[in-house]
């Protein structure tokens, strides 16, 4: 449970350890599952501790007794509530900070459970260490990391509102020299304490003091963003993360994109004349109006600085992947942004093909390991709740419950 906690820090030594990110989600829903596990098996073990010691005495690891079954039910509740998805994102996020409770109690039992070591043997310092750890960790994200302190300030210098995308340009006057092509931040508006939400970074101009974020319509925050962005306000931005990679060491270079996952590919034009080689890039949207960045794309295809492929995956033409696999070569590096689905099929074709690195970025910040149960709940409630309740409950209910990076579809 301490490591779990510790992986959602945000840490950059973490993110650069485990290799992204990404994969800080992944494990941290991993270390959380394996509490459970191990939960289990020492619950339903016997302890027949000869000679054991009760570090802070017997009327204190009693109570540490009493703590461990409600800590139990508590926490095995919410890995429930978290892996099947039953609350709204808005509720969860919220629900799911409660595990430190249980966390605390947990701690407690075993730095007070009776033991076959004292306390000042490695058995007690390592518990102690890791009690400690947690604790410090869930301070730290929710006290420094949540509510915006360390977030560097940046003046909205462009609101451009499209039928289903907002586009806000941030500027400061030191630039931005650690943001990378391929990177995203997290974005909030309104001041500190306010709920943040990432984006891919998109630097589609000249200026070196612009970066902009462009997102999809996809929720109740992204459709008010453009009331409540005003151009001259500052909005808060925190450090860039990310270890997406536009470009290897291996020539030439694919790109792939599917939905909304265009944005980390929507560089400017001096980004592109950066490059060693002109990149091909995959592009498979619905329809030419739904599709992000087309434009852009075009003008940089007819300037010979990428070679655009562009697959509409509306009516029959859903599952042609032949301009995919023509463009994975032997020894070409590869880039992938987009659903999950076309991230898995992209790996499974550029083994086939036999191509260098393929760097990619699955955010989903919600477990999939179970079904998601957040549209029965939104029916219920819609069922039982009169009218005029339930239109002012449904701010509570995203659009679409798949993926929390609003830059993915």
């Amino acid at each position: 449970m301490a490591w779990a906690l510790l992986l959602a820090t945000r840490s950059r030594i973490l993110e650069w350890s485990f290799g992204g990110f990404d994969r800080l989600h992944v494990w941290h829903r991993w270390a959380g599952t394996a509490a459970i596990v191990f939960l289990f098996l020492h619950t339903s073990s016997e302890n027949n501790t000869r000679n054991g010691q009760t570090p802070f005495g017997v009327g204190v690891e009693e109570a540490g007794l009493v703590f461990a079954s409600p800590a139990q039910v508590v926490l095995v509740t919410l890995v429930i509530i978290s892996i099947l998805r039953v609350l709204p994102y808005r509720i969860w996020r919220f629900s799911h900070l409660a595990i430190f409770v249980p966390f605390l109690f947990s701690a407690y039992h075993a730095l007070t459970a009776e033991r076959p070591l004292s306390e000042y043997d490695l058995t007690g310092y390592w518990l102690w260490f890791w009690s400690i750890v947690g604790v410090a960790s869930f301070v730290y994200r929710v006290l420094v990391v949540d509510s915006g302190a360390l977030d560097k300030r940046a003046v909205i210098t462009s609101v451009l509102v499209g039928q289903k995308n907002v586009r806000l340009t941030l500027s400061r006057a030191q630039g931005w020299p650690r943001v990378k092509p391929g990177q995203f931040f997290y974005v909030r508006i309104g001041g500190t304490w306010r709920e943040a939400h990432p984006f891919s970074v998109v630097q589609n101009d000249q200026n070196p003091l612009h970066v902009s974020v462009e997102m999809r319509k996809t929720g109740d925050w992204t459709d008010s963003v453009a009331a409540r962005a005003v151009v001259g306000d500052t909005a808060l931005v925190s450090r860039s993360y990310g270890h997406f990679r536009l470009q290897g060491t291996s020539s030439p270079t694919v790109w792939v994109a599917g939905g909304s996952g265009i944005t980390p590919f929507l560089q400017s034009e001096a980004t592109f004349r950066a490059f060693s080689a002109s990149p091909t890039l995959v592009y498979f949207y619905r329809s030419e109006s739904d599709a992000m960045g087309l434009d852009h794309l075009r003008e940089m295809s007819d300037k010979g600085l990428l070679v655009l492929r562009e697959v509409a995956t509306g009516g029959s033409n859903a599952r042609n992947m032949e301009p995919l696999t023509s463009a994975l070569t032997p020894g070409s590096h590869v880039a992938v942004c987009g659903p999950r689905q076309l991230v898995v099929k992209v790996l499974t074709l550029s083994r086939k093909a036999k191509t260098g690195a393929v760097s990619f970025e699955i955010f989903d910040y919600r477990s999939p390991f179970g079904p998601d149960l957040n549209p029965l709940l939104k029916s219920l409630v819609r069922f039982i709740s009169p009218q005029a309740l339930f239109l002012k409950l449904g701010w509570l209910f995203e659009k679409d419950v798949r993926s929390q990076k609003d830059h993915q579809v």
